[in-house]
């Protein structure tokens, strides 16, 4: 006779528990991989919204509108990052800023220029719950010297090559609306300047040089204007060498400067300048540089 076997019902609900807790289990992880899996770069779009806008030489449209960019819109681009991203491909020298505007429901919100796509390796970033923190501390009497990371904006200067610039919260939840502004420009050292044709041109660093070939007559005398703010203007030979510091008169027009060449040939004007950081001069502060003859 065979002998039947017994399951007691206290281990056959123990086994049925169990498999229940090992498909739950699976049901999650797949939830998971699914849900915390960074999109590849052809699933995920660029974000047009973030295209820097050119500083145009002539200034027109120079005080750009803000893109108003909402996160309900937002993309999975890596593990607790969601957003928008866009890339840039930079085929000379430039200068790139971003700002975004703080009205208090951004404390999860980081934006900047980086690396690769799933924007980890960064070159400038600013996390504005940060900014937030060390912005309430500094209006209690705290040092800037206390939070190294803070910063307004970004401006940074781009040398060749492929970036990837993004805006992304740390909070999948978030779907708040942001104003998003960016700008570029590329950088010239050296500018030809001709008589009484002015020439637009960008202080993009907190203290800029740039230069400007003048081909003088012998004894021409010129008056030279420029609008810049902060700056200090001189004369140097075709080797870039100092003739003189240039004597700054203000008028209504913008600074007056007077300079008589000794004799024919290439002179340089070395114009030093500063960058006022403030997002309210809109990150690159256009200065114009012009000149005419005097005939005594």
């Amino acid at each position: 006779m065979m002998e039947r076997k017994y399951i007691s019902v206290d281990k056959f609900f123990t086994k049925k528990k169990y498999k229940v807790y090992i498909a739950l289990i699976i049901v999650f992880a797949v939830i998971y991989a699914t849900y915390e899996r960074p999109q590849s770069s052809g699933e995920i779009p660029d974000c047009e919204a973030l295209a820097p806008v050119l500083a145009e030489a002539d200034f027109n449209g120079w005080d750009i509108d803000e893109n108003t960019i909402s996160l309900s819109d937002k993309q999975k681009i890596a593990y607790h990052k969601y957003g928008f991203r866009k890339k840039l491909v930079v085929k000379e020298p430039t200068v790139l800023t971003q700002y975004i505007w703080e009205d208090g429901s951004e404390k999860n919100l980081h934006y900047g220029i980086y690396r690769d796509e799933q924007l980890t390796k960064a070159i400038s970033e600013v996390d504005m719950g940060y900014n937030r923190k060390a912005s309430g501390a500094m209006e209690e009497g705290a040092e800037e010297k206390d939070y190294p990371k803070y910063q307004e904006m970004i401006i940074e200067t781009l040398e060749r090559g492929t970036y990837y610039i993004g805006v992304y919260t740390i909070n999948a939840k978030d779907e708040f609306d942001f104003a998003y502004r960016s700008q570029y420009c590329t950088l010239q050292e050296v500018y030809q300047l001709k008589e009484n044709q002015e020439q637009h041109f960008f202080i993009c660093k907190s203290v800029q040089e740039t230069f400007f070939k003048i081909e003088a007559a012998s004894n021409q005398k010129i008056e030279i204007t420029s609008t810049c703010e902060t700056e200090d203007l001189q004369l140097c030979h075709e080797d870039f060498s100092l003739i003189e510091t240039l004597e700054k008169k203000e008028s209504g027009k913008g600074n007056l400067y007077t300079v008589e060449f000794p004799k024919e040939g290439i002179y340089y004007l070395k114009h030093t300048g500063e960058l006022d950081l403030h997002p309210s001069n809109k990150a690159l502060n256009p200065c114009c540089i012009s000149y005419h003859r005097i005939y005594d």
